[in-house]
């Protein structure tokens, strides 16, 4: 104790100080580790979720592109039929 005295350290106010940094820790802890934390855990869950919905908007415009891509395949080939109708139709009148 004596070495420590003839240090300039006070024992009883390192303890004081000690104590004061411990409960100070505690309550930045509860004040706001806890709530930051909460909010970070609740960002990420909210980006997951948006990365997850992403995804599945992304599958369904693949499958209606791909519905659209065989909609516009069949009306071309209506369209080649009709227009075949029509010239056989026109050949027909002209004889």
């Amino acid at each position: 104790m004596e070495g420590l005295a003839n240090l300039g350290i006070n024992m009883p106010t390192l303890l004081a100080q000690l104590i004061n940094v411990a409960i100070l820790f505690g309550l930045l802890y509860l004040v706001a580790y806890r709530p930051i934390m909460r909010m970070l855990d609740e960002r990420s869950r909210k980006v997951k979720e948006s990365m997850e919905q992403t995804e599945f908007i992304k599958q369904q415009a693949e499958r209606a592109e791909g519905e659209a891509a065989k909609r516009i395949e069949a009306a071309s080939k209506e369209g080649q039929e009709a227009i075949a109708r029509a010239m056989r139709t026109g050949e027909g009148v002209r004889r």
